[in-house]
């Protein structure tokens, strides 16, 4: 997702709080590349936002396969990475990692794979999930852009 063609290919979780979602910017003070990225805004009304994509994965499962995400970001807020992971016996989620806040643009990869292994032969789908905290700003805003998953 470059948030470059029309639509969005995240919507908010079930877990969101209601009226919240992902939005493109083309604010150039808030674009990494190209003519826009995707913004997510907390207000001091509003706690916890959770992101997922819109469809689903078939993705490696086997340790020798390495399964990155890749993505660029930007945030005054922490950021928690994870999959939904869709087997035989339901849906689970499972956080992968987290992120901190920054005053510039990063990349991060995040390694995927051990647990992918978890669930063979499932489908995921990926989320990013921003949640205020004792040391969140009163507007937290957190832009995400390129976002990729990457395997041979």
């Amino acid at each position: 997702e470059a948030f470059e063609n029309p639509g969005v290919l995240f919507q908010p979780s079930g877990l969101s709080e209601p009226g919240l979602t992902i939005f493109k910017t083309t604010n150039t003070q808030e674009v990494f590349e190209g003519s826009s990225s995707g913004k997510i805004e907390l207000d001091l009304a509003h706690s916890f936002l959770e992101i997922e994509t819109t469809q689903s994965y078939s993705l490696p499962a086997s340790a020798s396969v390495p399964v990155f995400l890749e993505f660029n970001y930007k945030t005054n807020s922490d950021i928690r990475v994870g999959i939904y992971a869709e087997g035989q016996t339901g849906e689970i989620q499972t956080e992968i990692g987290g992120l901190n806040p920054t005053e510039s643009w990063k990349k991060a990869y995040i390694y995927l794979t051990p647990k992918l292994q978890d669930y063979v032969g499932g489908k995921f789908r990926i989320y990013f999930g921003v949640l205020r905290n004792s040391q969140s700003p009163d507007n937290i805003i957190t832009l995400l852009d390129n976002i990729k998953i990457v395997h041979p």
